[in-house]
């Protein structure tokens, strides 16, 4: 509708011409409805006597709305009785089969949501890592600060007051933090649309809803005040436990002693093996996105360029017109010069979309029923594919 009809705001109700057909258009859906991924124009479904009556085909899926009050559950003990009368009155091709009932939501990431999990947890495990790590910074920041905290304290701030400006700098530092994630999200996640490809990501629902919104903004900034009061509530307490003065004493007379500079070096050494982890992690998780990305990619794609053709029924009405055209397709291409040979595939390697599914025999094996015969996934190829 936008980039073919240019937007046209009084389109309901006229005539286009799709693959040699007229079609009146009824509607405009809005731009967030994309189910199923990723069509953009849908038809209705117009059946010929000869498909109806044809009882093997199972390319169709229904899709409904429940009534209030009716759950899964009921709906699913209503599809196995169906599916039981089904079988008995067509025994030869509902034998054996089951209707399922599944969630629209849970469809939909039927497949994306352990990836999406497996990220997410990977994000939490980086965010406790670097809690970790800044909590060994401000430990450390803390013993270095304690000779400041004692004199603060001998001109008469209590703990009380001490501990109020501990939460206040932790607080106001977990802000900047949160306003410094805030920014790069945004970078970031321009990164993330350019670096994959449309043609993967149009096959994830909700990619194109994927922002930095209001949500997002808010959980942000509560999760960085509650990480500033957490630092600072037990930086805090852990204020009460020290004698500021003979802290005072002691940094009169020297800068630390043996105790405190093992346990300043230890936190050190803390620091540097958290922020070693937290590298790790952060590259085993890029690592594993990566091969993610990749896991399809069992052939050499390297200068093979690819295009779909879907012939209209009405211009090529029988299979040998469409073999002609193809045959005369291929023989053009591979006339053209740099082209070093082409091939056709009623799909192509590592597609999202399902094979056609075709019952065989084994030889010198019974023939089974429909619905007991194995089935596998079929694929037209040239012979050039190879």
């Amino acid at each position: 509708w936008q980039s073919r009809l240019a937007s046209d705001p009084h389109l309901v109700g006229k005539t286009i011409r799709l693959n040699g057909r007229n079609y009146t258009v009824a509607g405009i859906m809005p731009p967030d409805f994309d189910y199923p991924v990723p069509m953009e124009l849908w038809v209705p479904l117009a059946l010929t006597p000869a498909e109806k009556a044809d009882r093997s085909q199972t390319s169709l899926a229904a899709i409904g709305r429940l009534r209030p009050g009716v759950t899964v559950a009921q709906t699913a003990a209503a599809l196995n009785n169906l599916s039981r009368r089904l079988s008995e009155l067509y025994p030869k091709t509902n034998a054996g089969r089951i209707l399922h009932v599944l969630p629209l939501r849970k469809e939909l990431y039927l497949y994306t949501l352990p990836l999406f999990g497996l990220l997410e947890a990977a994000a939490g495990f980086v965010l406790l890592l670097a809690c970790a790590n800044l909590a060994n910074l401000l430990f450390a920041r803390m013993i270095a600060r304690q000779r400041e905290l004692a004199v603060r304290s001998a001109l008469g701030a209590n703990r009380t007051r001490l501990g109020r400006l501990l939460v206040s700098e932790m607080t106001l530092l977990g802000l900047l933090g949160g306003v410094v994630a805030i920014t790069l999200s945004f970078s970031s996640l321009r990164v993330l649309r350019n670096s994959i490809s449309p043609d993967w990501t149009k096959w994830v629902p909700g990619w194109d809803g994927i922002r930095v919104d209001s949500t997002v903004l808010f959980f942000t900034i509560f999760l960085s005040l509650l990480l500033g009061l957490v630092f600072g509530l037990s930086t805090a307490l852990h204020l009460r436990h020290i004698d500021l003065h003979t802290v005072l004493k002691e940094t009169g007379r020297s800068s630390a002693g043996p105790a405190r500079a093992r346990l300043r070096n230890g936190l050190v050494s803390a620091q540097v093996a958290f922020a070693l982890i937290l590298l790790v992690c952060a590259g085993l998780t890029m690592q594993g996105f990566s091969r993610l990305a990749n896991a399809y990619q069992g052939f050499q794609p390297e200068q093979v360029l690819k295009f779909e053709v879907a012939l209209p029924e009405t211009a090529y009405p029988g299979n040998v017109k469409r073999a002609n055209f193809f045959e005369t397709a291929l023989d053009g291409l591979a006339s053209l010069p740099g082209v070093s040979g082409t091939a056709l595939t009623s799909n192509l390697p590592a597609s999202n979309v399902d094979n056609e599914k075709v019952l065989f025999t084994i030889e010198d094996h019974p023939a089974l029923e429909a619905s007991e015969a194995p089935a596998a996934d079929l694929q037209i190829v040239s012979g050039e594919y190879f």
